[in-house]
């Protein structure tokens, strides 16, 4: 009698042990869980931890979290923008030959430039640690396509005519940028693409001769060599007339023939800079 409750008793605490333990390596394991997975608004929460963005507030719809302010001007219209991002990142991502976009984006929405500047210390918006920070009025695209450029490619652009190159044509603006060029022929403010290579005027975020000039010479090269050409020109370091012949197998005049010759074919015929 005795020994069988010595036996029970023993059974009992040896399960209550090993059901301790049980729950001491479940907790363990869900508190490794939780300081290593930053969740949905990871990043964005990480912001909010600091003083400027203690009071904002985060807006998430299907792939895309937006950190902004209270009572942000936008806030009605955005499901739309949110949705309208993700349509431009996979549009970016085919022109590019990337996959389709399946990540998640996080932006943070200023109400303006005059709380951007202030808050950011940046003169324009850009992204930073893969979080786009974005403030109107400028054109969505721009930092959208740093963001993607990141992705497509881990080397910094050799030179900033590819750089502003392709934030300027994936600017979404729905400007044309063969006919801006054109239209700087017709005017005599055309810069040739042996100084416009080598120029340090690039300012994609406000100016649109040397920009737009850019612009339609990446869509000629995407069109006529495709992705995986621009690509190497747009990594390869070294001389700008010696990696065009390399890799495109053109030289510099013949690249500049054959971008102008696109350029007038792409713009319409009844358009006066095509004429």
């Amino acid at each position: 009698m005795h020994q069988s409750m010595n036996i029970l008793y023993f059974r009992k605490w040896y399960y209550r042990r090993q059901w301790a333990g049980f729950l001491s390596v479940m907790m363990l394991c869900l508190l490794i869980a939780s300081g290593c997975s930053e969740g949905p608004e990871g990043p964005l929460e990480q912001l909010r931890a600091q003083e400027d963005y203690r009071d904002w507030e985060i807006y998430s719809h299907d792939r895309v979290n937006i950190l902004h302010p209270q009572n942000h001007p936008q806030e009605p219209h955005f499901e739309s923008i949110c949705e309208g991002y993700l349509r431009s990142a996979n549009s970016i991502a085919k022109r590019l030959d990337m996959p389709p976009f399946e990540d998640t984006l996080y932006i943070v929405f200023y109400s303006g430039f005059g709380q951007g500047r202030e808050l950011s210390g940046q003169h324009w918006p850009f992204v930073k640690d893969g979080v786009i920070h974005f403030w109107r009025p400028s054109f969505v695209g721009v930092t959208l396509a740093d963001f993607m450029a990141r992705r497509w490619s881990s080397t910094w652009p050799s030179r900033d005519i590819f750089h502003h190159g392709l934030r300027t044509l994936l600017d979404f603006s729905g400007r044309d940028y063969h006919e801006r060029t054109l239209q700087l022929i017709d005017s005599s403010l055309f810069v040739p693409l042996k100084d416009l290579a080598i120029s340090p005027e690039f300012v994609s975020d406000s100016e649109r001769v040397y920009s737009a000039e850019a612009a339609s010479l990446v869509a000629y090269i995407l069109a006529a060599h495709g992705p995986a050409k621009f690509k190497s020109v747009y990594e390869a370091p070294g001389p700008f007339d010696s990696i065009v012949p390399n890799l495109l197998g053109v030289g510099v005049d013949s690249l500049e023939t054959g971008w102008l010759e696109f350029a007038r074919r792409t713009v319409p015929p009844d358009t006066a800079a095509s004429k």
